[in-house]
């Protein structure tokens, strides 16, 4: 995206580095054989959370409900995820397949590496990285564009 001009403006800048992040661990997924896609990865915290329908998933992230409804087709397709009917009989909820708990298991290491790594930077760059994304995320939170 920004081959050859750096990005200029926050919001510029705030989609760059989330696609390097992303564009980063897919490499890394692709090198290690994971069928895997970074945009699962919400879902995957939300149903290993206890989290059972799109409207669930949806009220505990900060993805949209269409974001979120096309990521389960993709889960569907792939087979990590499979659908079942809830008690109430009005919803349809949604559960990991086998092939979705051992893709879980498989990525708990590079996620913990990741976090790791991302502490060494804070410490070699003395910036808070992760402190300051949560931070203006709950107070961005439900204030829509207004806050970049």
């Amino acid at each position: 995206m920004f081959a050859s001009a750096r990005p200029r403006h926050l919001g510029e800048l705030l989609r760059y580095i989330g696609e390097r992040v992303d564009q980063g661990a897919a490499e890394r997924y692709e090198t290690l054989k994971i069928d895997y896609r970074p945009r699962y990865t919400p879902l995957l915290r939300a149903l290993a959370a206890g989290a059972e329908t799109v409207t669930e998933i949806t009220s505990n992230s900060s993805l949209t409900q269409g974001a979120i409804s096309q990521t389960v087709s993709l889960m569907l397709k792939g087979g990590l995820l499979a659908r079942r009917g809830l008690d109430d009989g009005r919803k349809t909820g949604l559960r990991l397949t086998k092939k979705g708990v051992a893709l879980l298991t498989t990525l708990e290491p590079h996620r913990q590496m990741t976090f790791l790594a991302i502490r060494c930077l804070e410490l070699e760059s003395d910036i808070r990285f992760l402190r300051c994304y949560r931070r203006s995320g709950r107070r961005w939170s439900g204030k829509g564009s207004r806050a970049a």
